[in-house]
């Protein structure tokens, strides 16, 4: 993964994300230990979008204002938490929210 990396000219935050989200991707099926959130994309870049999407199972639907609800596993939310301090996404948790 780290030569497509080089490869493709990606480095720094963007190279170690897309290596972390690569290494612990896995499929996400009903989970009863979710986190129901919104996702505010800082990020406009599709290519990482998708990739933050694929890992974590986040719907590919945005509102007009570039926010995503999303249920995250409970295990996930470090990695997820780690995405936001990198710059990527802001968490946001709404009171109006419901499973």
């Amino acid at each position: 993964m780290m030569g497509f990396l080089l490869k493709t000219g990606l480095s720094g935050s963007k190279a170690t994300i897309y290596h972390h989200l690569w290494q612990s991707s896995t499929s996400h099926h009903l989970d009863t230990n979710m986190v129901r959130l919104t996702i505010y994309w800082i990020t406009n870049d599709r290519a990482t979008n998708n990739k933050i999407r694929e890992r974590f199972g986040i719907p590919y639907t945005m509102t007009v204002n570039g926010e995503t609800e999303a249920d995250i596993r409970e295990e996930d939310m470090p990695l997820l938490e780690e995405t936001q301090k990198r710059g990527f996404i802001q968490i946001r948790y709404k009171p109006n929210q419901t499973r």
